[in-house]
């Protein structure tokens, strides 16, 4: 797999992901193809999916981008445009069965939760992982 069919892997998944019914961690883990089905993966099945993935320090297009705190995740997203580099999540409230999907810019983003003490995380999926 090269890195153009890993982004054309990824814009499928967006296009196939669920509209209800899962949270930001498993619609992340589903872009990247760490999951097989988009649905809601509670924080510890985040916490171990992340876990088995290599951290890098820079932001990169494909990479999941983890906001939490002591391993802890609290928000997820895939890195999917670059300069700037603008990231897709499942924004909203779980009480409606998940949030839509967003693209926000990566910097707002951390800016906003590193102001509140949470810390930006890069992860890169194991498919990108064999490319690279």
């Amino acid at each position: 797999m090269e890195n153009k069919d890993f982004y054309q892997f990824m814009q499928h998944r967006v296009k196939t992901a669920e509209s209800i019914g899962s949270n930001c961690a498993g619609t992340a883990s589903y872009l990247v193809g760490e999951i097989d089905s988009d649905r809601m993966i509670s924080r510890e099945d985040a916490k171990k999916i992340n876990f088995n993935l290599s951290t890098k320090f820079k932001p990169e297009k494909g990479y999941l981008v983890v906001w939490g705190t002591d391993g802890n995740p609290i928000h997820e997203g895939v890195i999917f445009q670059e300069n700037p580099y603008k990231v897709l999540h499942r924004n909203g409230s779980l009480q409606n069965g998940g949030g839509r999907l967003t693209l926000t810019d990566l910097s707002e983003m951390s800016k906003e939760f590193n102001s509140a003490g949470i810390s930006t995380r890069y992860k890169v999926p194991s498919k990108l992982e064999l490319i690279e």
